[in-house]
């Protein structure tokens, strides 16, 4: 978790959605 609060939106279109 390095970058998921500046990229969220880019994670959440990934398959890192730990914000969900």
């Amino acid at each position: 978790l390095l970058y998921p609060y500046l990229n969220l939106e880019n994670l959440r279109s990934t398959h890192i959605p730990i914000l969900s």
